[in-house]
């Protein structure tokens, strides 16, 4: 009865049983197969031994940078920092504080510009009733302040439409956008610093309408920013909508109200920063009011680098746990982000 062949068979040579390895004896002739069709003489199978080869390169080179298996890598890899400043921040207390501190430094701007130029930078209220004192000759303003006040108007229209319709493309809570945009209006609060301290100290003319227009198109890319990442309540200058609020809160008077101590909060952030431009404009110059508002910024800009981002989910996930972020998704640490830990 005949058994099976195994892949090492025996012959029988010259009277000698030898081993032969079928399976070798195959190999060879389909090793020259694959090293001619990987020549110029390309067979019908040279494309996909080409391509497994490639895939496997491919994966080689892919995971030669990668970690051994737990091992954290000290810096994180560049994938992990795209996805930091990809991601959407979330609404928790650490973007109410960036918004306090942005709320400080609009009011020494404020306190600054106006009681230097005779203008705000941010609360366009006050221009508008500016405009109507000039109108008809009132003595309260001082000359040539229309100037001031029509700059000021216009630069913040100008700053809030450029800021708003490129954050709307952006996507405007995207944490990228929000270090680029609130950079770029750090660098004007600075440039408006130097142009105090270095040209002609006026209160009009154009040292003073170049200072004017740098502040308010600045102060517009602000309020849009702070509207578009969903706290409209902390736009960082309008306090009379926060105080009617305040006011008709029905749990005023309770020992937990986030809304309310929200509310307080803000409000004694704009008079702190109010305070600090009064002081510095009285007892120093304007150049140093300006200064304290670009540092202040500087804080709140370079802290958006720590916020928790929003890892979207494909489900609609227990708003418990999602902390307050709009949309699907959970709020994440930015450690985990870029360590994974």
């Amino acid at each position: 009865m005949s058994t099976p062949r195994s892949s090492t068979d025996r012959v029988h040579t010259s009277g000698h049983d030898r081993p032969v390895d079928i399976a070798h004896q195959l190999d060879i002739p389909l090793r020259q197969i694959l090293s001619q069709s990987s020549g110029k003489q390309r067979g019908p199978y040279a494309a996909d031994v080409n391509g497994l080869q490639l895939a496997q390169s491919s994966l080689d080179a892919s995971t030669e940078d990668l970690p051994s298996p737990g091992k954290v890598p000290i810096i994180p890899p560049s994938h992990a920092w795209k996805t930091l400043f990809a991601q959407e921040i979330a609404h928790d207390v650490m973007l109410e504080a960036q918004l306090m501190l942005m709320t400080v430094s609009t009011g020494i701007l404020d306190a600054t510009t106006f009681s230097t130029y005779n203008v705000f930078a941010t609360k366009q209220t006050g221009n508008t009733l500016f405009l109507a004192l000039y109108a008809f000759g009132h003595p309260a303003l001082r000359p040539n302040v229309e100037r001031n006040v029509a700059v000021s108007i216009a630069a913040f229209i100008f700053g809030a439409a450029a800021f708003g319709h490129i954050a709307r493309c952006m996507r405007q809570r995207r944490r990228a956008w929000l270090l680029v945009s609130n950079l770029l209006q750090t660098l004007m609060l600075f440039a408006a610093a130097a142009v105090r301290y270095w040209a002609p100290r006026t209160t009009s003319g154009p040292a003073a309408l170049v200072t004017i227009a740098l502040l308010s198109f600045a102060s517009g890319g602000q309020v849009v920013g702070a509207v578009s990442v969903g706290l409209p309540e902390l736009n960082t200058t309008m306090i009379t909508g926060t105080l009617v609020q305040l006011s008709n809160d029905p749990k005023l008077f309770e020992l937990r109200n986030a809304p309310r101590n929200r509310r307080l909060v803000f409000y004694a952030s704009l008079l702190m920063g109010c305070m600090i431009g009064a002081a510095a404009a009285k007892y120093r110059d304007a150049a140093l009011g300006l200064l304290l508002a670009a540092v202040v910024k500087v804080v709140a800009t370079v802290s958006f680098l720590f916020n928790r981002g929003v890892m979207v989910c494909a489900e609609v996930v227990d708003q418990e746990k999602n902390d307050g972020s709009a949309g699907p998704g959970v709020a994440t640490p930015i450690s985990k982000i870029l360590w994974g830990d």
